[in-house]
């Protein structure tokens, strides 16, 4: 099956190129073909064109990942990388456990496993972390919690429900109306991976991953009840994490991420779905977002407050009475003094006049706040793509003075550095990214 390798924001077949204008008149879709297209339109992830005389034409927004189609198999691909890399997907899945907070430790472990890259795409590589924390999470024993019943029993267990057995006697049932608590396995920690896995076995490409995740499947689905499970779900569990569920935690960041990227869940009919692959997407706005707020978070300095997505009210909205929108710089960093020093990261190659405004808003509403500080510089951080040549450049607003300095950081570069545990980060983020000294003028 022909492989289609587009980057982000690129159109297919491009221009000029007469093999890929031929090849696009050749292919016929079929009905499953439009139902995935219907899909990724709405989601906003592709532009796609079925054209009479001209084939199909694809236009690639901000998201990267891949899908299967009756005829092709498509691959959006981040701008960061060479399209001939074959550790793309690698080194993207490794990006998104940094930015999602995975440990530092399975990160370096992960990254010796030794995982051919052939046929193995992103959800791939996801799913193998996630292969790895079952198989360490069944080691250690799974979790177990108290689950209460209430039932009839031929024989008293527990605690005898007086309202219930009334009724029982009446009846002349022989029976006890008992309630009574059991360790079992079967609780929201254990179903989420349940789910997880259960959809994975339906996202996966990979021959050898489908084996392993068929055996999880066998070792999870004893005992465990086989429940819709949600982000918000996820979402919840990580907001509670005790001494007793703590080692799920990382695990956990996995099934989050997997689920809330996953595509198309309910129109394919379970046992007919095999020569097509659910669409898998990953909006590269966010994991850069996330990635750089992590360095900050972890490599910046100890000397500085860094307050990351800190919310501020922005905007009062006469709508449903909940009270505003807000406006949220990724990074906020306040030294000892209390000044401020405003970052943004953003995905693409330059920034644009509302990025400059949408930036020089934050500066004001922190000024806003407090009259006495003014911000006169923000960062905002972008990453180096690999056609592209880095154009630093600093903006000044011609009235207030406000200024906004460009930064352009190598994700590739800081990832090697960060599997390494090589502790120069601090200083690379220092001398490439941000001044030392406080920001205030």
């Amino acid at each position: 099956m022909t492989p289609i390798t587009i980057f982000e924001f690129e159109e297919w077949p491009s221009r000029g190129n007469l093999i890929e204008k031929e090849y696009a008149k050749t292919i016929k879709l079929e009905e499953s073909d439009y139902k995935i297209i219907d899909f990724l339109k709405d989601k906003g992830i592709i532009d796609f064109d079925v054209l009479k005389n001209s084939g199909i034409r694809i236009k690639a927004k901000q998201h990267i990942g891949s899908v299967q189609f009756s005829k092709f198999n498509l691959r959006i691909i981040p701008k960061i990388y060479k399209k001939t890399d074959p550790e793309i997907w690698k080194n993207i899945t490794q990006c998104m456990h940094f930015a999602r907070n995975y440990s530092h430790e399975k990160m370096v472990h992960f990254e010796k496993i030794p995982i051919s890259s052939n046929d193995v795409l992103l959800q791939d590589f996801l799913i193998w972390t996630l292969v790895y924390e079952c198989q360490e999470l069944l080691r250690r024993g799974l979790l177990k919690s108290y689950v209460t019943h209430d039932e009839n029993l031929p024989y008293l267990k527990g605690k005898l429900i007086l309202k219930n057995q009334f009724q029982n006697d009446i009846r002349k049932k022989v029976l006890f109306f008992c309630e009574y608590d059991e360790l079992e396995f079967d609780n929201i920690e254990n179903r989420i991976i349940l789910q997880t896995l259960i959809q994975c076995r339906h996202i996966a490409i990979n021959l050898e991953l489908k084996k392993e995740i068929f055996k999880l499947l066998q070792q999870f689905s004893g005992g465990i009840q086989k429940v819709s499970i949600k982000v918000d779900d996820v979402k919840r569990v990580q907001r509670s994490y005790t001494r007793q569920n703590i080692q799920y935690k990382d695990a956990h960041i996995i099934c989050e991420m997997i689920l809330e990227n996953k595509g198309i869940s309910d129109f394919y009919h379970f046992g007919k779905e095999s020569s097509f692959s659910i669409p898998f997407f990953v909006d590269m706005n966010m994991v850069f977002e996330d990635f750089v707020t992590r360095l900050f978070t972890e490599y910046y300095s100890d000397d500085e407050e860094i307050i990351s997505q800190a919310k501020q009210k922005a905007w009062n909205v006469n709508e449903s009475n909940r009270g505003g929108v807000s406006m949220i710089p990724d990074i906020v960093l306040k030294n000892k003094k209390g000044e401020i020093t405003i970052i943004d990261a953003k995905y693409k190659s330059k920034l644009n006049v509302g990025d400059l405004y949408q930036i020089g808003f934050y500066i004001h509403e922190y000024t806003s706040k407090n009259k006495q500080q003014i911000i006169k510089k923000a960062y905002a951080i972008l990453p180096k793509f690999y056609e592209d040549e880095d154009d630093q450049k600093n903006f000044e607003a011609t009235k207030s003075k406000i200024k906004i300095h460009a930064k352009f950081i190598s994700v590739n570069d800081y990832l090697e550095l960060i599997k390494n545990n090589d502790q120069k980060i601090k200083n690379k983020i220092k001398e490439e990214i941000i001044d030392i000294n406080p920001i205030t003028n």
